[in-house]
């Protein structure tokens, strides 16, 4: 009996550091309000940022949950002349989108990326320290017929990496997000149109 006795201590024991084992080891949720831990050796981690909802390929931005199956399109423009991963200008690369950025080489370098939480539709803006000092001033602009503006904040989430997050505007959305209009601006915009501007933007 005693034996009995030992040999079940034995097993639950051995049964509960397994689990401690487990629980201490298994990958953590990524949360959406450390963005500090969405990017490694100046790399934007598309998957932590977006929790695995989204991807980039030859199409766009894929995004994927339980509901909605859509692209965005981000792409950006050099003082008026439009273009999709970098501007080149005399044979010397001006503005780059992309999440592997190098702060301080003179390029400037962006990235955004958009999810759902909570029914409400998150934007979040990766800037690198080339953009912030080249640039005259920085704002967001967005929402329907693009009402809403504002500085972008140069939060530094990296070594010369900075973010800032909006909610867009969800008037913008129709088709389970298949049909957007509109989207978000982020550089030298203003009210007033004006050509000429550098900025990227996400429709």
């Amino acid at each position: 009996m005693e034996k009995k006795v030992v040999i079940i201590g034995i097993i639950i024991t051995l049964i509960l550091l397994l689990v401690s084992i487990y629980i201490s080891t298994r990958p953590k949720p990524y949360s959406p309000e450390e963005p500090e831990t969405w990017v490694e050796d100046s790399t934007i981690d598309i998957d932590k940022a977006t929790g695995r909802r989204m991807f980039m390929d030859s199409m766009g931005l894929q995004y994927r949950d339980t509901e909605i199956s859509t692209v965005f399109e981000l792409e950006g423009y050099y003082k008026g002349q439009q273009f999709t991963n970098q501007f080149v200008e005399d044979g010397e690369v001006k503005i780059r989108i992309t999440t592997e950025m190098t702060p301080d080489d003179g390029i400037m370098e962006g990235f955004m990326t958009e999810k759902r939480e909570d029914g409400q539709w998150i934007v979040d803006i990766f800037l690198d320290e080339d953009w912030k000092e080249q640039m005259n001033f920085t704002n967001i602009q967005w929402g329907v017929m693009y009402t809403k503006m504002r500085p972008f904040e140069f939060k530094e989430i990296d070594s010369g990496m900075y973010h800032d997050q909006i909610i867009d505007d969800a008037e913008r959305f129709s088709d389970d997000a298949r049909i957007r209009t509109f989207g978000i601006l982020v550089g030298d915009v203003t009210k007033e149109h004006a050509p000429g501007r550098t900025m990227m933007s996400l429709s």
